[in-house]
């Protein structure tokens, strides 16, 4: 197993990972010593690991478990094994120059091979061929990639049945909320608290330690992403009989004008619910029906103005008729002559 740099938890995931691949899959349990990044809470019958930890066995079908504290009979065996290392592997290195982390490691593997390779005194066998015949047979096969650190938060999933998710949810994204990212999980979870983990391309879900839900992650301008199996059947029904998606709607919208289109887009990837937005998509496009198309495209231009586009703004612009007052969003107002402003001269 070859150390990291620090104890630390990315150096403790990465140690991890390249041990169980050395090895060639998973053992029944991993016996560590109770450092901080593997033990939030030591305790001789119970102790407490760290997220990580749980992480990783989940990862790789194992546990771990802890020596007790203050028993170095617990660690017998293993401080042996690294008396055999300092003699075998780092003693025949001690004149060698190494220019890297990665020369030396490969430097140490190659002894390491040696060594595993060498006959027991009195046996015929080796290290290598003890642990093919007696202990290989009960490794548990590896996944295909390895184990990648996921964040962890605690959520409530909201009424509309999706959670919160964003790199800072709290005060922050409470004023910035079109930073947050909004992902579905079975209706029926609404109300609980759940468990979500995530890294750059994955979101999961967990309830009670079953996974629920399970996301691709991405950054685009959408604010709900939203699995249709997820949805009330009434919702379901609805999108499908109103003939809601989102391609069709915005392909209406399109044939409106370009500043419809844009509106409808904003609307698609507002913070309201997934099939509210629909709704107030489609409303904006049934305005059709009460005012000429190219009014509602000159009221979408000046919404675009603001900072919050919704279907209500555009009704209100349509109803007093600021979508004809076209000078209060075409024509700039001149700025006053005045001694300390500044003229293009002074910037030759």
């Amino acid at each position: 197993m070859q150390g990291g740099p620090t104890q630390n938890t990315y150096d403790f995931n990465d140690c991890i990972n390249a041990k169980l691949k050395y090895f060639g899959g998973s053992p029944k349990t991993i016996l560590c010593d109770n450092l901080k990044t593997a033990v939030s809470r030591p305790n001789r019958y119970e102790p407490v690991f760290t997220e990580l930890c749980y992480q990783l066995g989940d990862h790789y079908r194992t546990c771990f478990s802890a020596a007790r504290p203050y028993k170095p009979r617990d660690k017998a065996m293993v401080e042996r094994c690294v008396q055999i290392a300092y003699n075998h592997i780092y003693a025949p290195m001690r004149h060698d120059t190494c220019f890297s982390i990665e020369e030396l490691n490969a430097a140490i593997l190659e002894k390491l091979k040696m060594l595993n390779a060498k006959k027991y005194k009195g046996s015929p066998y080796s290290r290598k061929e003890l642990y093919q015949e007696r202990e290989e047979p009960y490794m548990t096969e590896l996944p295909v990639e390895s184990f990648k650190l996921k964040k962890v938060v605690l959520a409530t999933v909201q009424r509309n049945y999706h959670i919160q998710l964003s790199e800072n949810h709290q005060a922050y994204n409470r004023i910035n909320h079109h930073l947050c990212r909004y992902y579905s999980v079975p209706y029926a979870y609404a109300g609980k608290k759940v468990k979500v983990l995530y890294d750059q391309q994955m979101i999961e879900v967990y309830c009670e330690g079953e996974r629920i839900a399970l996301h691709q992650r991405n950054n685009i301008s959408k604010a709900y992403h939203t699995i249709q199996d997820h949805m009330l059947s009434n919702h379901r029904h609805a999108l499908q009989v109103r003939g809601w998606n989102k391609d069709d709607l915005l392909k209406q919208a399109s044939n409106m004008g370009p500043h419809v289109l844009q509106a409808a887009e904003h609307i698609l990837a507002s913070s309201f619910y997934p099939e509210q937005n629909y709704k107030s998509c489609y409303g904006l496009i049934m305005l059709r029906n009460k005012y000429d198309q190219s009014r509602i495209n000159n009221a979408c231009k000046r919404a675009l103005q603001g900072t919050r586009i919704r279907y209500g703004t555009i009704c209100d612009i349509l109803q007093k008729g600021l979508d004809q007052q076209t000078d209060l969003f075409t024509t700039a107002t001149p700025l006053p002559d005045h001694e300390n402003i500044r003229g293009p001269l002074q910037y030759q």
